[in-house]
């Protein structure tokens, strides 16, 4: 077996019989970054330097270490594991050793982790600003860079598709066959929730009728296919496995930071078909089994001028009323913020994010996402999160 691991939720604690985190080394010389993708680095680590590694994300494409007191990211293709033996770097091993490992790790307690998940669309990956002006990253600066962000936000994602990667929503697939092969994939021939789309990150790490291995847009896919197909390839092959229809696929990121903090804004994309934002929410709250989590407010601009910014409107009251203090206003915060300029003010008498804040037709620019992250942080505060 690999040496001993932490997982994510034990970051932050300083347990003896804990002590061993996996001990890595770069291959080449890399950079610390405070989030996963091209944020702006907090280090510069050389080559074969030696690194504590809490966790890596999409089977190994980013982990997160600590280096020399320092704690980030750094891709996992510039790193090097022992595992069963053998060096490995993490990107080598997203099919092979890696995955698995990460599957098998056990469930710590509820309490073991300040760390924070954050949980979105577009607006959560950062879209519209700058590396590292969005709002998870402006954050993570305001907490002192002592708690990491895991940005979990991926471009275009309705609530539902966002709720199903965090394990809310069953993801019930069917195979060909009913079967997953020694070797090669299966092809889902049928789905209960859209985890991947034709946006943003297409492969999803999991398991499956107990065998890790990866959800995939299917080569097959049209480009403009909104309802994309997907296939199941298994992390090594050996033995054809019996997978019954409707089995549940576990998302092996959602595992591994279901005991963090999470930080919730999802919805602006709505919901699936048969599905509310609302409801949404409420299962990915659930999901978490734990109360440390904060729910942000929909955004509306000129764009939903009408109906639709009224359903928004509602849809806000109704979240604040539910979650109480762990909801967070964040369109209630730009809109205060509105500069004195005729456009500002129309906006804001509207209740629509002010678009000097903006950096399209609703996309922050690097002062509205500054406003998010001040809006989270003080809503964790609050609530001693």
């Amino acid at each position: 077996m690999w040496r001993a691991i932490a997982s994510v939720a034990f970051a932050a604690l300083a347990v003896p019989a804990l002590a061993a985190e996996l001990v890595a080394r770069t291959a080449d010389a890399t950079p610390l970054r405070p989030s996963m993708g091209q944020a702006a680095p907090i280090a510069s680590i050389p080559p074969d330097a030696e690194l504590k590694v809490e966790i890596c994300f999409s089977a190994g494409k980013w982990c997160a270490v600590t280096y020399q007191g320092q704690r980030g990211f750094v891709a996992g293709a510039a790193i090097v594991l022992d595992i069963d033996g053998k060096s490995i770097s993490a990107a080598e091993a997203q099919a092979k050793d890696w995955a698995a490992a990460v599957a098998k790790l056990p469930t710590p307690a509820l309490d073991d982790s300040s760390d924070i998940a954050a949980w979105g669309d577009s607006l959560t990956a950062g879209a519209g600003a700058d590396v590292s002006d969005g709002y998870t990253d402006q954050a993570r600066s305001l907490l002192g860079g002592t708690r990491l962000i895991a940005n979990m936000g991926i471009g275009g994602q309705t609530s539902s598709s966002i709720a199903a990667r965090m394990d809310a929503i069953g993801i019930l697939l069917t195979l060909a066959d009913d079967t997953i092969p020694d070797g090669g994939s299966a092809e889902v021939v049928d789905r209960t929730a859209l985890p991947l789309t034709n946006q943003g990150a297409s492969t999803l790490s999991g398991t499956l009728c107990g065998v890790a291995g990866t959800l995939a847009v299917s080569a097959k896919a049209g480009p403009n296919q909104p309802v994309p197909p997907y296939v199941f390839t298994p992390d090594q092959a050996g033995q054809v496995v019996a997978c019954p229809p409707r089995s549940r696929f576990v998302p092996a990121d959602a595992v591994a930071v279901r005991n963090r903090v999470a930080w919730l804004w999802l919805g602006r994309n709505g919901a699936d078909k048969g599905r509310t934002i609302a409801g949404d929410i409420e299962a990915a709250v659930a999901s978490l089994g734990h109360q440390r989590y904060l729910v942000g407010s929909v955004l509306a601009a000129r764009l939903d001028d009408g109906p639709p910014a009224q359903r928004i409107f509602e849809l806000n009251a109704a979240l604040e009323r539910s979650y109480g203090s762990r909801f967070v206003d964040v369109l209630g915060a730009l809109v205060a913020a509105a500069s004195e300029s005729a456009e500002d003010q129309a906006d804001a008498r509207q209740g629509f994010v002010p678009r000097s804040l903006l950096s399209d037709s609703i996309h922050l620019n690097q002062k509205g996402y500054a406003i998010v992250a001040r809006a989270f942080v003080a809503a964790m505060n609050a609530n001693g999160l």
